[in-house]
């Protein structure tokens, strides 16, 4: 295919690793300025720690940390990924 779509920046690819048992499933949406947002559903109330890195092994920091609303509903918009590969993982603190 061909067009704005299938250029090599808009290129890349989301694993989703939820382990054994519940886990959460994160999406990942272009922002269109170069950022994410990061959705997934979660407990309303719970707290949320956004981790990203370079690499599935680490080394993790910080992106965000955010309360799940009554919905359950949670986004986080990550304005400044890396230029390169970046992997994302959520946890409650």
């Amino acid at each position: 295919p061909t067009g704005p779509h299938y250029s090599a920046d808009q290129a890349g690819a989301t694993y989703i690793f939820t382990g054994l048992g519940f886990g959460l499933n994160l999406v990942l949406v272009p922002d269109g300025s170069g950022g994410y947002f990061i959705r997934f559903e979660a407990h309303a109330g719970f707290v949320y720690r956004l981790l990203r890195a370079p690499s599935a092994t680490g080394s993790w920091s910080d992106v965000a940390t955010q309360t799940a609303p009554p919905s359950g509903l949670v986004e986080f918009h990550d304005t400044t990924p890396p230029a390169g590969p970046a992997f994302y993982r959520v946890i409650t603190p």
